[in-house]
């Protein structure tokens, strides 16, 4: 999965794009940022709640 279908699916699920961390990481040779998604219980409710009932 690349990074841009991993964003996708976030973003289809109701996530949020709260913030980069830039160069956070360090792995074979290479920095890379972190991508900070989140998700309120409040905005699941309104995009999942009818799947559950």
């Amino acid at each position: 999965m690349s990074l841009q279908d991993s964003i996708g699916l976030h973003e289809h699920l109701g996530f949020q794009w709260e913030g980069r961390i830039r160069r956070a990481g360090f792995t074979k040779g290479q920095y890379f940022d972190v991508l900070n998604y989140g998700l309120t219980v409040e905005e699941f409710e309104e995009k999942h709640a009818h799947k559950f009932s």
